[in-house]
């Protein structure tokens, strides 16, 4: 859906600045309460954040867990773990 352009008078919100977004517009944008911004040449972006950015690890570690496969990416001991030039 595509909205006219409106224009909105930016409010000072405490030391900071903003646009309250108004609910049609945040509605058809899909904007619930959080929102990734970034900045392209004069623009500022909005995106609409849909997912929780660990959303589904807890599974996904359940499935790792149950291949079984217990190898070490990285050594317990390593190579120079008892070097005698290390102060303590």
């Amino acid at each position: 859906m595509i909205m006219d352009a409106t224009i909105k008078k930016i409010q000072k919100i405490g030391n900071s600045q903003g646009v309250i977004l108004p609910a049609l517009l945040r509605e058809s944008a899909g904007v619930t309460d959080k929102v990734r911004m970034h900045v392209e040449g004069n623009k500022i972006i909005l995106t609409a954040i849909t997912e929780e950015p660990r959303a589904g690890w807890s599974a996904q570690f359940k499935a790792a867990a149950s291949l079984d496969d217990h190898e070490l990416l990285i050594p317990d001991v390593l190579e120079d773990e008892f070097n005698e030039d290390w102060t303590w």
